[in-house]
């Protein structure tokens, strides 16, 4: 495509939007619950097998050059834009990345790295990494190319009970820096993340009880607002909310699972949460709801064949987990999220690479043919 449209990033391609996740230890295991609260309301969860080849989708009117790679391991990813450009997921090792919107991030200016957009990001971790470390290390191997997603930060778990907050945000001199926040560095209710920067949660939290202050937390404080945007105000609330149902959770009495899903409906967005998800990264398995489907479905990893001589396949988000379920026509599986997409969420501004899109390859040769 020759097309040479530019489109300065705006915060207000992407509103600010309600995301929450909470993570949850019991016998050295981490489960990690997550609202994904969007305008459009389809997507499907993609099988990506081992031993692909891959190069990242880099935007027409950037110059950037792509990072390449072979995936490693096989994954299960949530995805509604495209069927190589997820929202998050999981892979046979345990390794779980999940994003959630901040706005006024920063990521680095361009330099001698190759590059990947924020979302593809996700893909490249779990195609090849099993450990928290191990994805923090990337750091020198490749940059974040903004694109017109440049305000996200990312939620890292391992199935060692490992967990990492990763943001980028402006440093006093008005530059990219990258903050890690480490799970061993903070108790276990703070264990969570919306959509301001982590610190500020956590400083937001020193005003109640039972974390330093001397207000209680509202029970009944409604942060539910009539459209998709929120607040500032509104996503510490839904953190302030997390925190607290964590502080009292308590492992020889209640199911984490359990847990999990109560917070994520406590901080739901309503018609807005299209999908709950509870991450089981040591036991390889996640368990969801749909605003259609409410009936909780099991995606288990032991019963996926992720070797590159099976089909790739995809499951829509409502459906039933059935073999017969799993759609193999990816040309259309990806149209639909594409079509789909531009319609309902990102207008005229996303339908601007849409055709681009179309051309990036959604099948990719295997590495050993």
């Amino acid at each position: 495509m020759k097309n040479n449209i530019q489109l300065p990033f705006t915060k207000k391609l992407y509103p600010q939007i309600g995301c929450n996740a909470a993570v949850i230890s019991k016998h050295n295991k981490l489960y990690v619950g997550r609202n994904l609260d969007v305008t459009f309301e389809n997507g499907f969860w993609v099988i990506n097998q081992r031993n692909v080849n891959k190069t990242a989708y880099i935007p027409f009117d950037d110059k950037d050059i792509p990072m390449s790679w072979v995936s490693r391991y096989g994954s299960v990813t949530m995805n509604a834009l495209h069927l190589d450009i997820p929202l998050g997921g999981m892979n046979e090792k345990g390794l779980l990345v999940e994003h959630l919107a901040l706005e006024n991030s920063k990521f680095p200016e361009k330099d001698d790295r190759k590059a990947i957009t924020p979302f593809q990001w996700i893909q490249y971790q779990v195609d090849n990494y099993s450990t928290v470390d191990e994805v923090v290390e990337t750091e020198s191997l490749l940059r974040i190319n903004p694109w017109i997603f440049g305000f996200v930060h990312f939620l890292v778990c391992d199935a060692h009970g490992n967990m990492a907050i990763i943001e980028y945000q402006k440093d006093k001199y008005g530059k990219s820096q990258r903050l890690v926040y480490n799970n061993k560095d903070f108790p276990e209710y703070f264990w969570a993340l919306g959509n301001a920067p982590y610190l500020e949660h956590i400083d937001f939290m020193k005003q109640f009880k039972d974390f330093g202050g001397t207000i209680s937390v509202p029970t009944d404080r409604k942060i539910i607002s009539p459209n998709i945007e929120t607040t500032a105000n509104d996503t510490k609330y839904q953190f302030a909310t997390s925190a607290k149902m964590l502080k009292h959770f308590s492992s020889k009495n209640h199911d984490p699972e359990s847990c999990l899903f109560d917070i994520m409906e406590k901080v739901s967005r309503n018609k807005f949460t299209q999908v709950t998800v509870v991450y089981h990264p040591s036991d390889r398995l996640l368990k969801f709801k749909t605003a259609k489907n409410s009936a909780k479905r099991v995606i288990d990893f032991k019963y996926i064949d992720f070797s590159s001589n099976t089909q790739r396949s995809a499951l829509f988000w409502h459906d039933e987990v059935k073999e017969n379920n799993w759609n193999t026509d990816l040309s259309y599986v990806n149209s639909f999220m594409l079509d789909h997409f531009a319609e309902y969420f990102w207008l005229d501004t996303f339908k601007a690479y849409k055709d681009d899109l179309k051309h990036y390859p959604s099948e990719c040769p295997y590495a050993n043919e």
